[in-house]
């Protein structure tokens, strides 16, 4: 049996096509989906009841509004097999095998994942990236062994469970196949709802609660973390260099990733770095360096 966990915010307009694309799976008879209402002003009860005569499925309301990263957790707590899919009630899986597909690449790997299509309002493109929850499949004694949660912000709480989970694991399997359709055409999106600004600052304070995690453990991969830290601080960088007068507080809120930084940058060589920084294609012309950008946060 495998958990699927959703969690749901006034998603009635969505969640029907994500569920279609649950039924829709080969082996949708050994699926538990897990619906996690985060206070939504809807009530799906005539969805529930339409869809549990064809899927396994569990609901549960929140007492109050906390954001998707509580109700993941939440969604962790309540299920119980050993391997689990994520997926946001917007999107769709992509083929009618994609969880199968998943399933059958995890063998003794700690996590398996595949490509997904991101699909806008005049555009889909095809990736793969870490950082995200899209198209993969966990396996569960390895959270509960690593004492793996989600951090209760509201936004980039995904790429801070995602990272931590790729820094402890040495065993990932990815597989050549688009298995996730992420749509970013949802209105309701947080991640669409908040500015330039609110996104950094909630960025900068996931990654941060990310290190605190990282800093805890004494089984991590140098490398990775090494190759994590450089990927912020290019992320921080880009996005600064966009509107700088907007984000000049990143020089306040950098200090303790700063630390991380000069910790770990040294674990990857120079090639790693310009290959890392060439991966954030933004057209912006740089009226600073990265590592002028660096030194100018405050210690």
């Amino acid at each position: 049996m495998i958990d699927i966990i959703i969690p749901v915010y006034n998603s009635g307009r969505t969640i029907c096509k994500t569920l279609n694309s649950i039924l829709d799976q080969e082996n949708y008879e050994d699926l538990v989906v897990y619906l996690i209402d985060d206070c939504s002003d809807e009530d799906y009860s005539d969805i529930i009841k339409h869809f549990s005569k064809y899927l396994t499925i569990k609901y549960y309301r929140l007492k109050e509004n906390s954001g998707p990263g509580v109700a993941r957790q939440y969604g962790l707590e309540q299920s119980k097999n050993e391997y689990i899919v994520f997926i946001d009630s917007d999107d769709m899986f992509y083929e009618h095998d994609s969880i199968l597909k998943l399933y059958n690449s995890i063998y003794d790997f700690d996590m398996s994942f595949g490509k997904m299509l991101e699909k806008g309002y005049n555009y889909s493109l095809e990736s793969h990236h870490e950082g995200c929850l899209h198209g993969k499949m966990f396996r569960r004694s390895f959270i509960v062994d690593n004492n793996l949660r989600f951090s209760d912000y509201r936004n980039h709480e995904d790429n801070a469970f995602d990272e931590l989970y790729l820094s402890l694991s040495k065993k990932v399997n990815f597989i050549d196949d688009i298995i996730y359709i992420y749509n970013h055409n949802n209105n309701n999106s947080l991640s669409l709802s908040l500015n330039t600004a609110d996104s950094l600052k909630t960025y900068i304070r996931s990654m941060t609660w990310l290190f605190n995690e990282i800093e805890k453990r004494d089984n991590i991969d140098s490398y990775k973390v090494g190759l994590l830290i450089m990927k912020i601080f290019c992320y921080c960088y880009f996005n600064y260099l966009l509107d700088e007068n907007l984000n000049e507080f990143v020089f306040n809120d950098l200090n303790y990733l700063k630390k991380m930084y000069l910790k770990y940058i040294d674990s990857i060589d120079d090639e790693d770095k310009l290959a890392l920084y060439k991966n954030f294609d933004y057209q912006v012309i740089p009226s600073i360096t990265l590592d002028d950008f660096i030194e100018k946060i405050h210690e």
